[in-house]
């Protein structure tokens, strides 16, 4: 009786494992909207108080607790004076940086389309 050689079984390979990306964060839009929500968050301390100056409008104080934040509207610039090394700053569920001096950050629109489209 003869042997049969044995058919080589194929290898199985198992497909990568993946794990899906939480939707947490929407798709960013082909074009900003009119008016953008800044997001300012207090990260490392409460800021006692801020100065925000949206476009046109005047100086108004914020206060905001570490850990909490504030949405501020604007339309093509805004300025946060004081405390700036104690927040960070959000546009569209996204991390944007701002032009930062000693003691004020601005923000602009232009500023705004480079970092994120």
């Amino acid at each position: 009786m003869h042997a049969t050689p044995a058919t080589p079984t194929p290898a199985i390979t198992n497909p990568a494992i993946t794990t899906p990306v939480p939707n947490d964060v929407p798709d960013l839009p082909s074009v900003l909207p009119d008016t953008l929500l800044l997001v300012v968050r207090a990260v490392t301390d409460k800021v006692d108080p801020i100065r925000v100056k949206t476009d046109l409008d005047i100086r108004r104080p914020y206060w905001i607790d570490q850990g909490r934040s504030m949405t501020f509207p604007f339309v093509e610039s805004i300025r946060i004076e004081r405390h700036i090394d104690r927040i960070s700053f959000e546009v569209l569920d996204r991390p944007i940086s701002a032009s930062i001096g000693d003691t004020t950050a601005v923000i602009t629109r232009e500023m705004i389309i480079q970092q994120l489209l």
